[in-house]
């Protein structure tokens, strides 16, 4: 029963989300043959070549390069094969198995050459031989996956904080994954209620800017995640009766070398979630204009610019933008527009940004929602542009700080390092109490603690010494956070002695 069951999850993997144009390649494929077996081209096919045996060098020429195509062919079906899992090739072996058997079905009903019918079942039976041998590679590779799951010791912060991580193996380091998530545990509700509240209350007849403040590691990208999630379930919610919000995000500024690149896929994105009838070609004359006016680069052709003067280019953004403000109120679209990280880009690219938010993406029923350090971005400001710092004041219409509440941060914290160093050392695991405090006094943020949890508890554990291990994960972390500090202390004061 459980074999059946494997098959049918295997046949679902392969067929799930394509099951219709599977169905679509089969009656293609049996239509197509059955052209191809009337007409009889294979044997037409052999006789136009034995027409041409007179003329040896081209009738030798040809032979070789239907041979050679066939050996390539043959090798990258059989490289594909023998990969440990394809969904694709898989899928169009199980046609190819389909339609020969389903052709010899129909053939055998109007009399069908003995010949035709063997050829046909032996495809069917290859075909039946290798998806067993492609099922057995994904039950390897399930198998497998499964096995490195179970011996895996990267946990997530709340699995460690909620339920510990008794099952870990202490013989290897327990590792705190990194990874954004879509979960608070730090009681920071009063944070993402008060951006989504401003989301909400933003007035439709202008854009609206809102800036995200905190520390690298304090949370942002956290808060980001449950808002948008709460966003699109606010749109499942209250179906037609209110503004659809359309979440746009994946916009990271410090992933780009140029800015022009950026603010041209943002662009398109907004036009595209507008719903703006814009075709391939329309977008893309949209794009020049954007481009002509923002970077003044050499982008766009000697006719264009000749045929668009500044004037006329202003005249043509703005119809753009109306055009795009006005998809949006027929449609009853707010977009919301995430954009992490842009205290990380080059100073050029935040300045074009925020030029960009004042002065041409500055459209109704549009929300920027701009995640930063402030202390970075008044230094990029200040040092990189040479620009008044308080211009980041005239872009932005509100800020929120994102504070982690001192209390709840050292409760999880103390209890997740509880939790770990019992499982390394369950003979002290009440003796680490006061090295817990003294950890959880000096951490600033939740990254930086998955940091210390990674690179010190580790090391000091697995030594088999005599030594007390409650003092050598303290000689471990005065390394980790005051190296100068460890080397006077271990290194110089052992040489003066």
């Amino acid at each position: 029963m459980s074999y059946c069951m494997d098959w049918l999850r295997y046949l679902n993997i392969l067929f799930g989300h394509k099951k219709y144009l599977t169905i679509i390649c089969v009656i293609a494929s049996l239509f197509v043959l059955s052209l191809v077996d009337e007409s009889d081209m294979p044997s037409r096919l052999m006789q136009w070549l034995c027409g041409y045996t007179h003329y040896k060098l081209p009738f030798i020429l040809g032979c070789v390069c239907i041979i050679s195509v066939l050996i390539a062919v043959i090798r990258y079906v059989v490289k594909v094969i023998t990969t440990s899992y394809s969904h694709t090739i898989d899928r169009w072996i199980c046609i190819c198995g389909l339609v020969a058997l389903s052709y010899a079905a129909i053939s055998s009903l109007f009399s069908g050459s003995c010949w035709e019918m063997c050829g046909l079942f032996i495809i069917t039976l290859l075909s039946i031989c290798i998806m067993i041998y492609r099922y057995r590679a994904y039950q390897n590779c399930i198998l497998q996956r499964n096995s490195n799951l179970i011996n895996t010791n990267i946990y997530d912060l709340k699995d460690i904080y909620e339920k510990g991580v008794e099952d870990a193996n202490p013989d290897i380091p327990i590792l705190i994954s990194d990874e954004a998530v879509g979960y608070d545990l730090l009681e920071r509700e009063f944070i993402i209620s008060t951006l989504l509240n401003e989301i909400h209350a933003s007035r439709s007849e202008r854009s609206f800017v809102i800036g995200l403040e905190g520390e690298w590691g304090s949370g942002k990208t956290t808060i980001v995640n449950i808002v948008k999630e709460r966003l699109n379930k606010h749109n499942t919610d209250n179906g037609g009766n209110a503004s659809r919000y359309v979440v746009l995000s994946d916009f990271n500024l410090w992933l780009y070398n140029d800015n022009e690149t950026f603010l041209l896929e943002m662009f398109d994105a907004i036009l595209k979630a507008s719903g703006a009838a814009y075709n391939f070609i329309q977008r893309k004359k949209a794009e020049m204009v954007l481009s002509e006016l923002l970077a003044h680069n050499n982008m766009t052709s000697v006719i264009n610019t000749l045929l668009f003067t500044p004037k006329k280019l202003g005249n043509r953004l703005q119809e753009i933008k109306r055009d795009i403000e006005q998809y949006l109120e027929c449609s009853n679209k707010v977009l919301v527009l995430f954009i992490d990280d842009i205290d990380r880009a080059l100073p050029e690219n935040v300045g074009v940004l925020f030029k960009a938010l004042s002065l041409i993406l500055d459209l109704k029923r549009t929300i920027y929602i701009l995640s930063y350090d402030p202390r970075q971005l008044q230094h990029i400001f200040s040092i990189g542009l040479q620009i008044d710092p308080k211009y980041i004041e005239k872009i932005i219409h509100s800020r929120i700080k994102v504070d982690v509440p001192s209390a709840k941060m050292a409760d999880v914290c103390s209890k997740c390092l509880q939790n770990i160093l019992s499982v390394y050392d369950k003979e002290n695991k009440n003796k680490y109490d006061k090295l817990i405090s003294c950890i959880i006094s000096n951490v600033k943020n939740i990254r930086e603690f998955k940091r210390i949890v990674n690179s010190v508890l580790y090391a000091p554990m697995e030594y088999n010494t005599h030594l007390y291990k409650p003092d050598l994960l303290s000689i471990e972390y005065i390394k980790y956070v005051k190296y100068d500090l460890y080397n006077f202390l271990f290194h110089t004061n052992r040489k003066i002695n």
